[in-house]
C-alpha cells in the first residue's frame, strides 16, 4: 500500500507543481518588465495542463478501487512493476516541467509561455504510451 501511495502522490505533485509554474507566469516578469502571462490568458495557459494531468489522474484514483488486472505472482514482480511505474512517471513529469519552465531560461528571446506549456503537452503526449500502460498496469494489479 506504500509504494501506491508514494506513486500516487508523485502524480499529484506533479500536477501541483505544473499547475504552480504555470501560476508564476502570471506573476514574474520578462527583461522588458512584462509578466511572461496576463491575467486574461490564465484559463488558455491552465486548460492544457488539466486536459494533460487529469486522465492520468483519474486512472491513477480509479484504480485504487478497481483491479482489472492479475496481482504481481512474486514479490520480486511486484517490486519490478513499481520501480517500472516510478521511474517512467518521474520521467514523464520531469520532462512536462522541464518543457514548461524553458520560459525563465529563454525569456530574452520572446519566448511564449502558451507555446511552451502546449510544446510540453504535445511532448507528453508521445511519452504517454510509456508511462500510460505502465501506471496502469501496476496500479491495476497491485494490492500493496
Amino acid at each position: 500500500m506504500k509504494k501506491k501511495w508514494i506513486l500516487t502522490i508523485v502524480w499529484l505533485a506533479s500536477f501541483v507543481l505544473c499547475l504552480c509554474l504555470v501560476e508564476s507566469f502570471f506573476y514574474f516578469k520578462n527583461g522588458d518588465g512584462i509578466p511572461f502571462l496576463l491575467s486574461d490568458d490564465r484559463v488558455a495557459a491552465w486548460r492544457p495542463v488539466r486536459n494533460l494531468y487529469f486522465p492520468y489522474l483519474s486512472g491513477v484514483l480509479a484504480f485504487w478501487f478497481i483491479r482489472p488486472f492479475p496481482p504481481a505472482k512474486t514479490l520480486q514482480a511486484g517490486k519490478r512493476r513499481f520501480t517500472l511505474a516510478i521511474c517512467c512517471t518521474l520521467l514523464f513529469n520531469v520532462i512536462v516541467l522541464f518543457i514548461i519552465s524553458q520560459v525563465y531560461w529563454n525569456y530574452q528571446e520572446g519566448t511564449n509561455a502558451i507555446e511552451n506549456i502546449n510544446d510540453a503537452v504535445t511532448m507528453a503526449a508521445w511519452f504517454s504510451f510509456v508511462v500510460a500502460p505502465v501506471n496502469a498496469f501496476y496500479f491495476g494489479g497491485s494490492s500493496s
